[in-house]
């Protein structure tokens, strides 16, 4: 059966059952590429491709002022926003036109120069030899993506505006190899000027979502070596129209309840219209291996590199064991914050990692006792219960923090 042949097929069992069909303009949204998208909200936008010195070529994106400014603004401060995990640079921008209350606009707005990444995981990135398709292409662990990724952005970012730092907010995974790279590399503690980890994800023990089987890594050795299974949650476009189909924003309950497992039941926070949007744009897929990476961790309560097996390891690392990073090497001035109702990167686990990280100098419980582990870029209020309070504490970094140019 052809691709038009199933949605039509599609469309009619929707259409049977009942469900409403969906908005054009929401079809719309979820169907456009970044820049697109930031343009279509009045901002400028610009694609910037890094290729990794692996043949990953990753495209990154670019809000360089705010909406009401004609002319780019060589003040405006860089912040690199990091996306999740199965997520890409779309989650900080396609919230919807309710409020224009995203994290990405409220910092443009005000007077920073807002970099967007697409880590290797994310629809933003393809390979010089691989494609998506290839188990090849998955084989990267949190490590990977920290080195190989985020350092080169962070640098390439540095050179284009001429400051010497950069102010860094990741989500989840965006955290995650924030962490990795500062113990690994920790002259990079000199180019960031400070850090807010939203969902702070360092070993992330407590998970009580049912996501929590998806790093376990007994299931994912059968998964990879049995099913060689190496990418889950990866979504073609087929997929992605039929998604449309059966999550129309009038009634998207199936994909409602598959961002409540995710991470944690918060009904009124998300707008319910927007998630047709935003799982349409869920579609990069994530690594085993980084599944694999997480699960290890959180199996052995070390923060080490991946471990590839005593064999492996030894011509990977000289060691059986693969090496333990230094905490202690982060340095960067950190606030954590955190949802009361996140199932993700629980209240237990952030209290841990706040004693463990040696510069914290605030852990913050959002206002909003319902906020779960998608509202930091989701929630219809978040501009009121969380980046306006980001702007103020990216201000504070600058006061403290800057010198900004070279």
């Amino acid at each position: 059966m052809s691709d038009s042949n199933l949605v039509a097929l599609a469309e009619t069992a929707a259409y049977l059952i009942g469900l409403p069909k969906p908005i054009p303009e929401i079809i719309h949204e979820a169907n456009l590429e970044a820049t697109s998208l930031i343009a279509m909200y009045g901002y400028p936008a610009e694609n910037h491709s890094i290729t990794t010195i692996d043949g990953y070529i990753l495209t990154h994106h670019r809000i360089p002022y705010g909406k009401n400014e004609t002319v780019n603004n060589k003040t405006a401060i860089p912040v690199l926003i990091v996306h999740g995990m199965n997520s890409a640079s779309l989650h900080a921008f396609d919230n919807g036109p309710v409020s224009l209350g995203l994290i990405s606009f409220v910092l443009a707005d005000n007077g920073y120069d807002v970099w967007l990444a697409n880590l290797r995981s994310s629809s933003y990135s393809s390979h010089s030899t691989l494609t998506r398709q290839e188990q090849k292409f998955w084989d990267f662990s949190l490590s990977d993506m920290a080195v190989r990724d985020l350092a080169p952005l962070i640098d390439y970012a540095l050179n284009k505006t001429g400051f010497s730092k950069i102010s860094y907010v990741g989500q989840s995974m965006g955290t995650s190899v924030m962490f990795f790279l500062l113990a690994e590399k920790p002259e990079y503690n000199e180019k960031i000027s400070g850090y807010i980890a939203l969902g702070p994800a360092l070993i992330p023990n407590y998970i009580t979502a049912i996501i929590k089987i998806l790093f376990i890594p007994q299931l994912l050795y059968v998964v990879r070596n049995q099913f060689n299974v190496h990418s889950l949650l990866t979504v073609s476009p087929l997929v992605q129209r039929l998604q449309l189909i059966f999550c129309p924003s009038d009634y998207p309950i199936i994909c409602q309840i598959g961002m409540f497992i995710n991470g944690g039941y918060s009904p009124n926070l998300p707008d319910v219209a927007r998630i047709p949007v935003h799982t349409t744009h869920c579609s990069g897929g994530m690594s085993v291996k980084t599944l694999l990476h997480y699960g290890q961790m959180i199996q052995t309560q070390k923060f080490r590199k991946y471990d590839y097996g005593n064999i492996e390891n030894l011509r990977q690392y000289g060691s059986a064991e693969p090496p333990e990073l230094s905490i202690a090497n982060i340095k960067v001035p950190t606030i954590l914050m955190y949802g009361a109702n996140d199932a993700v990167t629980t209240s237990l686990g952030v209290e841990i990692a706040k004693r463990t990280l040696p510069n914290v100098v605030e852990a913050i419980l959002l206002q909003n006792p319902m906020a779960t582990h998608s509202d930091y870029m989701f929630s219809k209020n978040g501009k009121e219960f969380l980046y306006d309070e980001i702007v103020v504490y990216l201000k504070r970094f600058l006061t403290n923090y800057y010198p900004l140019k070279n």
